[in-house]
């Protein structure tokens, strides 16, 4: 990821790992998003779990993100203050 960035730094680097501990060194190393299989899954067997309440379906997609939060321990966006445009396109701007 490191000389990825160094090639390219606007690139926006999207990066899986297999546990959520190798989240946050793949963060660190400059990735803009990462997805922990271990965690997807969660998230998915949460889902199920949670499947049977009747709510509506914006309900459903924060319920989603608050488990993501506590299972990556804060967002999986990419990180607040990255100046690449690749981000700011991310976000819109």
């Amino acid at each position: 990821i490191r000389h990825a960035r160094h090639l390219n730094p606007d690139l926006h680097v999207i990066a899986r790992c297999a546990h959520l501990r190798d989240a946050q060194a793949l963060r660190n190393a400059g990735a803009n998003v990462v997805a922990a299989g271990e965690a997807e899954v969660g998230v998915a067997l949460a889902e199920v779990v949670t499947a049977g309440d009747e709510r509506a379906c914006s309900v459903a997609a924060e319920h989603r993100e608050s488990i993501r939060r506590s299972l990556y321990n804060g967002p999986i966006v990419p990180k607040v203050g990255s100046k690449s445009r690749a981000y700011k396109s991310y976000l819109g701007k």
